[in-house]
């Protein structure tokens, strides 16, 4: 189990020559559970990852197609503002979106690595 070093708060302050009273404890990556079926958190951080890419490839896909389609009639804003609007934020989805995925996967790879929790014997029955 993968721990992190914590100073001791009482710890009284002694030559350079000795070494430090450090305590070992779990890390903060040690408590985090990263599996979206006991984790929602994780769970909905996923969907809303695909959720934004899956959205700003379609906002892109349909600005394209209204912008290059033919001319629009200047009467028609309401098409023209979707258009507009499409091209300005389909970047930032997939952008936002693929980082959020690359996050949880290495996220769940530096879980992954961590050793597995080993069951008491009491644990078993």
């Amino acid at each position: 189990m993968r721990a992190a070093l914590v100073r001791e708060p009482g710890a009284a302050l002694e030559p350079a020559s000795a070494a430090p009273a450090y305590v070992v404890g779990p890390g903060a990556l040690a408590r985090l559970d990263v599996s979206p079926r006991r984790n929602p958190l994780i769970l909905a951080l996923w969907i809303v990852g695909g959720g934004f890419v899956l959205l700003g490839i379609v906002l892109y896909c349909i600005s394209v197609t209204s912008s290059y389609s033919g001319p629009t009639p200047s009467s028609d804003v309401g098409s023209l503002v979707f258009a507009q609007l499409g091209w300005m934020l389909a970047g930032p989805l997939i952008t936002v979106g693929l980082l959020t995925l690359v996050g949880l996967l290495f996220l769940n790879a530096l879980a992954g690595r961590r050793a597995p929790v080993e069951a008491s014997p009491d644990d078993e029955l």
